[in-house]
């Protein structure tokens, strides 16, 4: 039997078909294996990041929760301490209307009163010494005195400034008592005339023509016409008209020497304050 020359050939043919498919399948292999690999991946970081945003999630709502218990504890310590405080400002609002009350009840002690605003005109105050003039001027019982058996004030504008407070219904105890005294009231009017207070040297004027000095009081009704102390108190004074025509009465009574003299120290007077 005579040999298939084409054997070889087939027989070549289909190891090279046989490597070629096991190649091709293994190729297939490897790429599936690639594949699941590759999907394998893509799950595990899909996995990862759904991991990642359910905790950041998780953080965010565990945050947004604790500031919000925060925010309630803030809420009510400030609530505690509105509630203190005023607990605090109802009770100091009491205690106040309590001792309000107290001292409406609390008398008056006018000798206590007179001798502090005595300290306080004899350490320099013009104020104070313009009050205890005037007072000297008027008499203390033409300011407070006994009417039917009851104790009365007449005049609760310089009591109020002896007092310092608005004058109520509290009872005055241990009134000192003394009449007019001209010489002291000058005294005292002269003192806070020369710091530059105005009504002290007006009633200065007043008080020397009542004692017949004439030439001092036209120097210190010229004086007076100047400006006032920036906290000058306010007591009654005659009115500008009045003290006009008392000025010129005054000057009719002096000499032409005594009337230039007067105004030339008027002219050249400078307030000066007293040193302590």
């Amino acid at each position: 039997m005579a040999a298939n020359p084409f054997k070889p050939l087939i027989v070549g043919t289909f190891i090279m078909l046989a490597v070629t498919t096991g190649v091709i399948i293994v190729d297939l292999v490897l790429d599936a294996k690639a594949e699941q690999e590759r999907r394998h991946a893509e799950n595990q970081k899909r996995y990862a990041e759904e991991s990642a945003r359910r905790q950041r999630e998780f953080e965010q709502r565990e945050a947004e929760a604790r500031q919000r218990r925060e925010k309630q504890t803030e809420e009510r310590r400030l609530a505690a301490e509105a509630s203190a405080k005023a607990e605090k400002e109802r009770r100091e609002a009491a205690e106040a209307a309590a001792k309000a009350e107290q001292v409406k009840r609390q008398p008056i002690d006018l000798t206590a009163a007179f001798t502090k605003k005595l300290n306080q005109a004899q350490a320099g105050d013009p104020n104070a010494q313009y009050v205890i003039g005037f007072i000297y001027y008027l008499g203390m019982d033409r300011i407070v005195g006994m009417r039917d058996n009851r104790l009365t004030v007449y005049n609760r504008t310089v009591v109020t400034m002896l007092i310092g407070e608005e004058l109520t219904i509290k009872p005055l105890v241990s009134l000192p008592t003394f009449k007019r005294n001209d010489e002291v009231a000058a005294k005292w009017f002269e003192r806070a005339a020369l710091q530059g207070h105005r009504g002290a040297q007006t009633h200065l004027g007043m008080s020397n023509a009542g004692r017949g000095k004439y030439a001092q009081a036209y120097l210190w009704m010229l004086i007076s016409d100047g400006p006032a102390l920036s906290d000058e108190i306010d007591l009654p004074l005659p009115p500008v008209a009045v003290r006009n025509s008392m000025k010129d009465n005054f000057r009719k009574k002096l000499t032409p020497e005594q009337v230039a003299e007067a105004e030339k120290k008027a002219k050249e007077f400078k307030a000066k304050k007293e040193e302590g």
